[in-house]
């Protein structure tokens, strides 16, 4: 009996000591993060009125949009707790130019591949053709992007989902290519760990993804893989996150049992996706129990699947969300939660170029709301500025960072329009709720866009449109005949943005980071001023790291752990060796 009361008496003294090792080593890990990290989740084709209670363009005559009705917790939380933006745009209205836009910060009409191809074709006095078909990542954009930006100051950077910005005809640019050579190309574009890959759109691809379809579990089961390991590591991160849907096909099919959990683009897996080994809190509902939350919501199964798709991501977001809480890691994480473009895909309408934008972040406080005029080229400054790496020789962005208008720091952004691109059609929107929409014609009339999105527009294919949206954002009435100076100032406008994108695609360079570090006392307080963190989480953040009031605190506080972890291991060790002498006579 003896044996066995030392026996548990040591079981127990062990159990505290690794304990108390794992807290110890989990703080000297936060303490010398170099933060903050940057999540972007950007599903495809979430359009902003499939989400209920967020800023969305009027619904056009015809349209018939579903709404996710309290279907989206997280979503809802992520917006509660930082940033909804009212006025955040696409560059372009469809997959592949929007995608490219994001990650590059510059408009697509700059895409190489894009560039190339219309030169090839066209010659070289006309614009650049902005078509899903022909804007990939390619040469020099495989270098000039906020990826391989971040990898250069220091992040390790991730992807997981659907790519779309490889040519079908490059090896690794198609499902039916071996896995591991998509994995390959995705990576040349600046990213250390891919994987939960989709590198197309699902409704281009046949006999290869016969065995698969949408799997968000295996996607963000993936997510986690990265994340932990970044936090393990204590280095910090960027994680493209894209999940597939609510972009069609078969999502309906995803979860009524039609296809399982097992089939993926990596193959058919061995066992289920399990988000729990890194995550205890976090968790999806059952397929079965996703799709009949939606049951009364929606009529038809196409629409149905849409708002399907919106809790489904929601789950994704949810688990993200989870395990950065558990992890410690929530409040020096930036989360972005965006989508490619809108219902009138193909055109450069309101209905494709408006977008959602929520992010919740160490600088942005709850409840903020944004009316700001931006694009999604302007999130690669914004992440830039964020992590402190705004001062990097050799990126070409046409973007601007709203870091300080989300923060409160700055009450306006020194712009005041933006343009979207699409095809060879353009247009320009500026702050004063103006736009003009320059349409292609003849040869370069806009063939992209369904009969179904054309016959939404009563002004379809006319060459000057204006329209006044702060009273017309389903764009109705073409008032170009009776506002002539708003007309002739946004035609100029256009004709510096044409000339400034043509002949113009990003040039090969070499990217050179050098962050920005104050160094005198004081500076990092008033740039961290609208954060609630602790110094100890603020003076991880790289922009801070070589302040004088960061360092002194940071090598306080690191030795403070190490010699509190220390000698508290230490006097485990000698209670336990004692104990064990006692009971040994």
């Amino acid at each position: 009996m003896q044996a066995s009361g030392n026996s548990a008496s040591f079981h127990m003294a062990y159990t505290q000591l690794a304990s108390a090792f794992i807290c110890c080593m989990a703080l000297l890990a936060v303490a010398g993060a170099t933060g903050p990290n940057v999540v972007i989740i950007h599903p495809d084709d979430m359009y902003p009125g499939l989400l209920d209670g967020y800023s969305a363009p009027t619904a056009t005559s015809g349209q018939d949009m579903p709404v996710a009705t309290g279907l989206h917790p997280y979503i809802d939380k992520i917006a509660s707790e930082g940033a909804s933006f009212t006025r955040a745009y696409t560059a372009s209205g469809m997959c592949s130019p929007s995608r490219y836009a994001l990650l590059s910060g510059r408009y697509p009409s700059r895409n190489v591949y894009a560039e190339w191809d219309t030169r090839n074709n066209e010659g070289s006095g006309v614009a650049t053709k902005v078509i899903v078909p022909s804007t990939f990542m390619y040469g020099a954009d495989l270098t000039s992007n906020i990826a391989a930006a971040l990898q250069s100051c220091g992040y390790t950077t991730g992807m997981v989902g659907k790519w779309h910005l490889t040519p079908s005809n490059e090896t690794g640019g198609n499902f039916g290519d071996a896995y591991t050579d998509q994995q390959a190309v995705v990576k040349q574009s600046g990213f250390d760990y891919v994987d939960g890959l989709y590198i197309s759109n699902l409704n281009t691809c046949e006999d290869e993804c016969a065995d698969f379809t949408h799997n968000m579990e295996w996607v963000t089961e993936k997510a986690l893989e990265f994340m932990n390991g970044a936090i393990e590591a204590s280095t910090p991160f960027f994680l493209f996150f894209n999940p597939t849907m609510p972009h069609t096909p078969k999502v309906k099919e995803a979860l009524d049992g039609t296809y399982d959990e097992y089939g993926t683009p990596a193959g058919t897996l061995t066992s289920l996706p399990d988000i729990s080994q890194y995550c205890s809190s976090c968790s999806f509902k059952t397929r079965t129990k996703t799709w009949q939350a939606t049951s009364g919501l929606a009529s038809g199964s196409s629409a149905r699947s849409e708002i399907a798709s919106v809790y489904w991501v929601d789950q994704a977001i949810g688990v993200v969300y989870d395990y950065l809480t558990e992890k410690g890691s929530l409040d020096n994480t930036y989360i972005l939660v965006s989508s490619d473009n809108g219902e009138a895909k193909g055109s450069a309408y309101e209905q494709a170029t408006r977008t959602t934008l929520f992010v919740r972040g160490p600088t942005i406080s709850a409840g903020t709301t944004v009316t700001e005029l931006v694009s999604n080229i302007d999130l690669a400054p914004t992440i830039m500025e964020w992590t402190g790496a705004s001062s990097l020789s050799g990126f070409d962005v046409d973007g601007i960072s709203w870091a300080g208008v989300a923060a409160g720091t700055s009450s306006s952004l020194a712009r005041t329009e933006i343009f979207v691109e699409m095809v060879y059609d353009r247009a320009v929107i500026n702050s004063e709720y103006k736009k003009y929409y320059s349409a292609g014609e003849g040869d370069y009339e806009n063939k992209v866009a369904s009969d179904t999105v054309s016959g939404w527009y009563a002004n379809w294919g006319t060459a000057d449109q204006l329209y006044d949206l702060s009273s017309d954002d389903a764009e109705t009435t073409n008032i170009a005949a009776d506002n002539t100076t708003a007309l002739s100032s946004l035609q100029s406008l256009m004709t510096t943005h044409k000339a400034a994108t043509l002949n113009n695609p990003v040039s090969s360079t070499t990217l050179s980071c050098t962050t920005a570090s104050p160094t005198t006392a004081g500076t990092c307080e008033s740039w961290c001023a609208s954060n609630a963190n602790e110094w100890s989480t603020k003076c991880s953040w790289s922009k801070c790291s070589g302040c004088d009031d960061c360092s002194s605190t940071n090598a306080v506080l690191n030795t403070q752990l190490r010699r509190s972890g220390e000698n508290f291991i230490q006097d485990m060790i000698a209670d336990i060796a004692h104990d064990d002498v006692k009971h040994a006579y």
